[in-house]
């Protein structure tokens, strides 16, 4: 279970996490979000939605836990074997009643998958390549895979939960290759804490990468929010009383509040740069 609790502020809220955690006990002025924010990064949450001409069922997956889901079925019309008009005539009725469900499937996956990154389709023959072109832009943006499956086949999740982990890696990959080369030409990037530091207070980082385990001693200035690294018992830009804190945590909270997406790696080329660096949406 994580806690996060207040006196002072009357709050307490508590969240199970899809596995277990370490115990551990922080004090800080703020959540500390850091050891959440590598299970959310480690145990990414994805859509799975599977289906055929006139079933469908749309989840919510976390490490193999479903969250939430959804179940639509349609009564579709079989394939009518009568020759002539009444043959094409019926093909045009069937047709357009797989069409209306392959529509309220997709605005039902539109609200529950609002929130997922990545999406997986399954489902056997054509009906999953068709039912893509209804989803929304937004919506097709974030698949990242097909899976020809029959509908009841009882072991989609893990070859969906495998889809999205390969497609994560690629991406952080290219995240990285973009990261070092603009660091290479100067560009829109920022390594080491002083420099990556400055960057998230000013709402800059637009991919926070940080070093699996990479913890840094550092004091923070609650008063004018100066955080760097080492040790002093009053801010030496307004004088205020400093708190001890780690360093990348506070990194982490300030990216976090501006939106900035946050990567943990292992990577011998960050390790070299200090163990953490952000690409930039502006310099």
């Amino acid at each position: 279970v994580i806690i996060f609790a207040s006196h002072v502020n009357s709050f307490f809220k508590a969240y199970k996490p899809p596995v277990s955690v370490e115990s551990q006990l922080v004090v800080d002025t703020s959540p500390y979000i850091k050891p959440l924010m590598q299970l959310l990064d480690e145990y990414e949450s994805f859509g799975l939605i599977l289906l055929d001409t006139h079933r469908a069922r749309i989840y919510v997956v976390n490490h193999d836990k479903i969250e939430t889901s959804k179940r639509l079925s349609k009564d579709i019309m079989n394939r009518h074997r009568k020759g002539g008009c009444s043959q094409a005539r019926f093909q045009r009725l069937r047709r357009g009643a797989i069409n209306a469900f392959f529509k309220e499937v997709s605005d039902a996956a539109e609200h529950l998958l609002s929130e997922v990154k990545r999406v997986v389709v399954a489902g056997p023959g054509t009906a999953k390549d068709e039912f893509i072109e209804y989803l929304t832009d937004d919506l097709k943006k974030r698949v990242v895979g097909k899976i020809d499956v029959d509908f009841d086949e009882k072991d989609v999740l893990p070859a969906a939960e495998e889809t999205v982990i390969e497609d994560k890696k690629h991406s952080v990959l290219k995240k990285l290759d973009v990261f070092k080369k603009e660091v290479l030409r100067d560009g829109l990037a920022v390594y080491g804490v002083e420099e990556t530091v400055a960057a998230a207070r000013n709402g800059q980082i637009n991919f926070l990468f940080v070093l699996k385990d990479l913890k840094i001693k550092g004091w923070i200035c609650e008063h004018c929010q100066a955080v760097e690294p080492g040790e002093t018992r009053n801010c030496p830009y307004c004088g205020k009383p400093t708190s001890e804190v780690d360093v990348i945590e506070e990194v982490i909270e300030f990216a976090e509040r501006t939106d900035g997406e946050i990567v943990f790696v292992d990577d011998d080329t960050l390790k070299e740069l200090g163990g953490i660096g952000g690409l930039l949406r502006f310099k």
